[in-house]
């Protein structure tokens, strides 16, 4: 089975793509139960963060030669982008090995890594629309933002964000793939989200890391799932920096899809061997 790479514009069939994107997108717009009760755990998050960094900072204004506003700026806009990245792929695909239903899903024309992606974009806009740009809004009342200048920052802002969603994407792509040979994954699955709450810089920036520990952070693609867009963000990457940081993130998309195509063909091969 021939496998190309999970990125956007490799598949050429566009009205498949947009169909899964437009059916997922449907599907989390259903449970609105849900998104009320998420958009209240995030700005409980931000409030807390907002104390705790406070607290932290002790009255100083710098730490780190970051300030004390940036410092909140980074936790909450942190707390506002962090739904928009997937991480129960491997519970999802595990489910659908033990069930069998995974064989429908690999024998389509289309390449398992594209149909998860797709499916995980229309929950990117989804989200989007319905809990980050809402909950964007709702923090500039209640918390001091430090927010860009300059519309060029907010430019790789954004571009920096839509790689973090693929660099996250392909982690939990990676990580799902693990079910053709586990029979239990829920261990793995909290394993991989710890790790990469983590070391992604999600909860702490990497800044205030110490030195050994933040520069093995700073060489992992986790980096670019969180850290990357916030430290661009609130300025900790400097203009000239910001090509740097972004070809980071291309180059860890790359080097996790062609990982992701060669585990991908291993896993089809033991499930057609199990299978007889």
């Amino acid at each position: 089975m021939s496998a190309i790479s999970p990125v956007p514009g490799f598949q050429s069939d566009f009205n498949v793509a947009w169909s899964l994107i437009r059916a997922s997108l449907k599907e989390k717009l259903v449970y609105r139960f849900d998104l009320i009760i998420g958009l209240l755990r995030t700005f409980i998050l931000i409030i807390v963060f907002r104390y705790l960094w406070l607290a932290l900072y002790g009255g100083r204004e710098m730490f780190a030669g970051v300030s004390v506003t940036q410092a909140i700026t980074y936790a909450t806009i942190s707390m506002v982008i962090g739904p928009l990245y997937p991480n129960s792929l491997i519970l999802d695909v595990g489910g659908r090995i033990r069930t069998g239903n995974i064989l429908f899903d690999i024998t389509r024309p289309l390449y398992y890594g594209n149909l998860l992606l797709f499916q995980m974009s229309g929950q990117f806009l989804a989200t989007l629309v319905t809990s980050t740009l809402p909950m964007f809004v709702l923090a500039l009342f209640f918390v001091e933002l430090s927010l860009p200048a300059s519309p060029l920052i907010w430019l790789a802002f954004g571009v920096s964000l839509l790689l973090g969603f693929m660099v996250a994407f392909l982690v939990d792509y990676l990580t799902s793939l693990a079910g053709f040979w586990l029979t239990e994954t829920w261990g793995i699955f909290f394993a991989k989200w710890s790790i990469s709450d983590v070391l992604s810089g999600k909860y702490l920036p990497l800044w205030i890391f110490p030195p050994l520990l933040r520069q093995f952070a700073l060489l992992l693609p986790f980096r670019g799932m969180s850290y990357s867009p916030l430290a661009i963000f609130i300025g900790q990457v400097t203009p000239d920096q910001i090509p740097l940081e972004l070809g980071l993130q291309v180059f860890w998309i790359v080097a996790l899809a062609l990982l992701g195509n060669i585990l991908y063909r291993a896993a089809v091969k033991k499930l057609a061997v199990q299978g007889g």
